[in-house]
């Protein structure tokens, strides 16, 4: 998936931040899926927009197009930098098994449920009931 992150500074990030709202609907008709928004945290109008497009191609001309510099200059945008990304990798990491188990153990026991359930002993590799 194409992504764009923008890191620009700006003259005070609720008036920024207001015209950025207002733009949602041309971002949208350029392209722009889903984005999401970081400060630094020590500077909170330094900020950085990353987001999903339909096409690299749909995001620099957007991006370029004389009615978003406007935009940009009436939202107290300074300096803007603009880099062009293509995802290469995405995951989640998960938790350790160890950990999974003994709470969803719990659950089960909270639900009740039998411990002569067959399938339950199949999946600890027993044929038939242990005791």
């Amino acid at each position: 998936m194409p992504h764009v992150l923008i890191i620009h500074e700006v003259e005070a990030y609720p008036a920024w931040k207001a015209v950025f709202d207002q733009a949602a609907g041309i971002r949208k008709r350029a392209g722009e899926i889903s984005y999401q928004l970081l400060r630094y945290d020590n500077e909170a109008n330094r900020i950085v927009h990353f987001s999903a497009w339909s096409s690299l191609d749909n995001a620099r001309r957007f991006f370029e197009s004389p009615e978003l510099i406007e935009i940009r200059r009436q939202a107290g945008v300074k300096a803007p930098e603009f880099i062009y990304l293509h995802e290469i990798e995405r995951g989640l990491l998960q938790q350790d098994a160890e950990k999974v188990r003994p709470r969803h153990s719990r659950f089960m026991k909270r639900l009740n449920v039998p411990t002569s359930t067959p399938r339950l002993f199949a999946r600890c590799g027993l044929a038939e009931r242990p005791f």
